[in-house]
């Protein structure tokens, strides 16, 4: 086997792929624009590729007040982050509208006798991130360039066009598969958001295995059901330190970080936790607007920061509470309740009002059908996000095996 074949090929092509300059293969695009309401502004993320700019992160007023800030980017395009490149920052734009992105970034397209979709995958794969961290400069790790003149000095094993496009229709097609896959999720996700909100504000009740209607909800506060945990780790004895994770839940700092983040001097004054406790921790995020309360689900006994908020929960389906949190419902308490003035990235309320908040509670039967609604839910969605791993895996493994 010649040393630029690569392992699993298509079988009726042979021969070793040829040594190409880039610079024989890509075009610079220096287009520029500064009329966004024209071309809308894009900008460019490792995990979404070439995605519209929120506003949230829309850093153009610190631009110098000059006409054409911007590069056009047209439809099959390719955009890259000099500063991001080594990491896989680089991907081609897919899309009917001509559009723009910083003038920070460099752009640039494939000529006529190159697949462009072939060199979508070629140019994120592993092989060639290391060639990117091979030419960056840079004292910093962080701060490491690739400029667009060194980008293009570099060679490349490739292949016929007939073969690039044999790969890049391959590539597609599986990308294609995984966004179906990812929609689909992202489908059950709203489902399920709708689902919480209907049945935990009496929109959509259920009835019994009879036929019947259950018992009407019944009023009560956070403090009816529960009490706040006070303990602490006075002693050292407990190490497992807990974190409260908007996307993750809790999770145990020495298993989601691989060691402890935790000052272990300081860790007497953590409260102590157990199975099936509650945790509410008042950072927001975007997830999680008002801070995420999440259930505690570990037969070994843990420790939190004192910055967070404890309880234990008595005479309600725990499992059925922790959905109830998941929800929405109890958002408006905290908005109202909290202390104005507040950090922009932490809620302030007091203990007291935290308490107060008001609660529906169904029967037992009707908290255990609906927990058993939401754990089916939940079983559906997780099933699916496995076959998305999968995928991403496959294509993963063939990026490596189909590409030298």
């Amino acid at each position: 086997m010649g040393r630029n074949i690569p392992r699993v090929r298509f079988k009726e092509f042979d021969g070793d792929w040829n040594e190409t300059l880039f610079d024989e293969i890509f075009d610079e695009v220096n287009e520029r624009t500064s009329d966004t309401e024209k071309y809308p502004l894009y900008s460019l993320t490792l995990e979404r590729g070439v995605t519209p700019k929120s506003e949230r992160y829309d850093r153009s007023f610190l631009l110098k007040k000059e006409e054409d800030n911007y590069k056009l980017v047209k439809d099959n395009d390719f955009v890259y982050n000099p500063m991001n490149l080594t990491l896989g920052a680089v991907a081609k734009y897919n899309g009917s509208q001509d559009i723009s992105v910083s003038g920070y970034y460099n752009v640039f397209r494939t000529r006529e006798a190159y697949d462009c979709e072939f060199f979508e995958r070629l140019l994120r794969s592993g092989r060639l991130i290391l060639r990117y961290k091979s030419i960056a400069t840079g004292s910093l790790i962080e701060k490491q360039r690739v400029h667009f003149s060194q980008f293009v000095k570099l060679r490349h094993p490739i292949p016929s066009l007939v073969e690039q496009k044999k790969i890049g229709k391959f590539f597609s097609l599986l990308d294609k598969k995984i966004e179906k896959q990812q929609e689909k999720i992202e489908q059950l996700g709203l489902f399920k958001k709708g689902m919480l909100r209907k049945i935990f504000s009496q929109e959509l009740r259920f009835k019994d295995d009879d036929g019947q209607e259950f018992p009407d909800w019944v009023k009560t506060t956070l403090r009816g059901v529960s009490q706040k945990i006070t303990k602490k780790n006075t002693d050292f004895s407990i190490l497992n330190v807990i974190s409260n994770s908007s996307k993750h839940g809790l999770v145990s700092q020495r298993d989601y970080f691989d060691k402890d983040i935790a000052n272990t001097e300081n860790i007497d004054g953590y409260y102590v936790i157990e199975n099936g406790d509650f945790v509410y921790n008042p950072r927001v995020s975007n997830d999680s607007p008002y801070g995420p309360i999440n259930i505690f689900n570990s037969p070994e006994a843990g420790i939190v920061s004192p910055l967070y908020l404890c309880f234990r929960v008595e005479g309600v389906n725990k499992t059925f509470l922790s959905y109830y949190f998941k929800s929405s419902m109890w958002h408006r308490h905290i908005y109202e309740k909290g202390d104005s003035g507040a950090r922009h990235d932490r809620v302030s309320i007091k203990d007291e009002e935290f308490f107060n908040m008001s609660l529906y509670i169904p029967s037992i039967k009707e908290q255990e059908k609906i927990v058993r609604i939401f754990d089916a839910l939940d079983k559906k969605i997780t099933a699916e996000k496995l076959k998305l791993d999968l995928l991403v895996s496959q294509k993963l493994g063939f990026m490596q095996e189909m590409f030298i």
